[in-house]
């Protein structure tokens, strides 16, 4: 009876740091889908001693209870010990794979650099499209076409934040590849070039908006 508490205690602790042990490799094997996950996944095989130091400690505190079985002549059920053992090489199993993970990253970061040279490609003929558009929406003057032209600089303006983002992601990435950033300043410049004619048929809009609504409420009035 005695004998059986006493292992039920390194039973336990093996248990729950195998608990921890697995959830260290499953985060380790994650497959990572973009450069940015590339770079965290080193992070994190970089940090795998300083995380496993704990439960290293652990597995040790375990070894006492062990050796006191061992004095008392217990012999560990087939179970138990397949497990003190698992606990025991937790360690060294999680350092192999950590260097084979970051091999396949290797692979991961060659395979998403090439994705992103053709994403920068095709981002070129973006901007310039983008670039060819506003030149054609600064053209208008009708005002008699408000509602159409202030829709179409809304459309613009959804754009250029749109491109602003995708610079700064492609400019992040290119950091992490430890290349220097791309110049996209001409977004930057597209925008400030655009912005009054956006800010008068923006305003444009609005007023005809507001206008539209101030008859329809006088009209309401009157009915009354």
């Amino acid at each position: 009876m005695l004998k059986a508490l006493v292992a039920r205690m390194p039973r336990s602790i093996m248990a729950a740091a195998s608990a921890k042990f697995s959830e260290l490799e499953r985060q380790l094997k994650a497959k990572a889908s973009s450069i940015e996950e590339v770079d965290q996944q080193r992070k994190f095989a970089a940090e795998l001693p300083a995380k496993m130091a704990s439960l290293v400690a652990e597995v040790e505190a375990a070894q006492p209870w062990y050796a006191a079985l061992e004095s008392m002549r217990y012999l560990l059920p087939e179970e138990d010990a397949r497990d003190k053992l698992t606990g025991q090489s937790w360690q060294v199993k999680l350092l192999r794979q950590a260097d084979r993970s970051l091999e396949l990253l290797e692979e991961d970061e060659a395979k998403y650099a090439d994705e992103m040279a053709e994403q920068q490609e095709a981002f070129v003929s973006t901007i310039n499209n983008l670039a060819a558009s506003l030149t054609a929406a600064q053209q208008h003057a009708d005002v008699s076409k408000v509602d159409t032209v202030a829709k179409l600089v809304a459309d613009l303006e959804q754009q250029l934040h749109a491109a602003e983002k995708e610079a700064a992601t492609l400019n992040a990435r290119e950091g992490l590849l430890g290349r220097s950033a791309t110049d996209y300043s001409q977004i930057k410049q597209l925008a400030e070039v655009f912005d009054p004619y956006l800010q008068f048929w923006s305003t444009a809009g609005a007023w005809k908006v507001g206008t539209c609504l101030c008859k329809y409420f006088i009209m309401l009035r009157l009915a009354w």
